[in-house]
């Protein structure tokens, strides 16, 4: 059998690099988990008051958090490779941190809504970066926008059609990242 030929092997290396960056960006999970949890406190602010808003964020973020981790690790193990985890952990606990910081200090005012939609938008700029998306950068700045719309002119209606709105695009950038890594996934077998 003759040895690979130099670009060859150039070949080979960058095809496995390729599908390990493929392996590594998948993350769908998150996000239809914190795309639910926008749809659900989209409709409770329609329905309940602020209050019950911020509820089900300091209740269903943790949760979402802890989920994702578990998910996250159980991958990195069947996979065999994994981001480091640092960034996202920070990112993750800055997000939470800064939205539960000014979901209190606006006391059920518009800050309390626009502020928490600010730093998510944030959220997903790091987060673009760390799994170097358009798309996600895409959700960042239509959050942003949402959010900027949302101070000018605030109501919990337009708060939930903001949210709502974030919740359906999370959800489907979530369901297009899993079709996009199963299909890799059944490519690459």
């Amino acid at each position: 059998m003759d040895d690979p030929t130099p670009g060859e092997l150039l070949h080979r290396t960058n095809d496995a690099a390729r599908r390990t960056t493929r392996l590594v960006r998948a993350y769908w999970l998150p996000q239809l988990l914190f795309g639910s949890l926008s749809l659900v406190g989209a409709v409770v602010a329609l329905l309940l008051t602020p209050t019950h808003v911020g509820l089900v964020w300091l209740v269903g973020a943790p949760l979402a958090i802890l989920a994702t981790a578990f998910w996250s690790r159980g991958r990195s193990e069947i996979v065999g490779v994994a981001p480091d985890p640092r960034p996202y952990v920070i990112a993750g606990v800055g997000i939470f941190t800064g939205a539960t910081i000014l979901g209190f200090l606006g006391r059920g005012s518009a800050l309390s809504f626009v502020g928490p939609l600010l730093v998510v938008a944030v959220g997903y700029l790091a987060f673009s970066r760390l799994a170097r998306s358009r798309l996600l950068a895409a959700m960042a700045v239509a959050l942003a926008v949402g959010a900027l719309a949302l101070s000018v002119s605030w109501s919990l209606q337009l708060y939930s059609l903001v949210t709502g709105l974030l919740g359906s695009g999370a959800i489907g950038l979530g369901a297009w990242n899993w079709f996009e890594t199963a299909r890799s996934a059944h490519n690459e077998a």
